[in-house]
């Protein structure tokens, strides 16, 4: 959900790029709204370690600070339709991408005039 609608969010595919990945995102207009233009953040924390005990979830909470990153977006969302983006992640591990979290701020919206 954002600040002026609900959104569909699906991950279309992820692969390495320069030193993280680039994955691409499909972002789901459900309303009869066109948004034009908007923001996406992202947010790809470390990994928790598989097997967690005392040693190594101690390191981990010491490098837990999640890389962040704000995409800015020109497209139109149009109704009822999906939108094709991309995203860069970097610096990232494998390891460190299995968990994005993606938040999105709309700001312009256009109806259309009544008949």
């Amino acid at each position: 959900m954002t600040n002026s609608g609900r959104f569909l969010v699906s991950l279309a595919n992820a692969e390495p790029y320069l030193d993280g990945f680039r994955i691409t995102l499909e972002i789901g207009n459900i309303t009869s709204a066109t948004y034009h233009g908007f923001e996406l953040d992202a947010e790809w924390p470390p990994a928790i370690p598989e097997k967690p005990d005392a040693d190594n979830m101690e390191t981990w909470s010491k490098k837990t600070e999640a890389q962040k990153r704000k995409f800015s977006f020109t497209d139109d969302l149009t109704p009822g339709a999906w939108t094709r983006v991309r995203l860069s992640l970097t610096p990232a591990a494998a390891e460190d991408v299995k968990a994005i979290e993606i938040s999105m701020e709309t700001s312009q919206i256009g109806l259309r005039k009544p008949r």
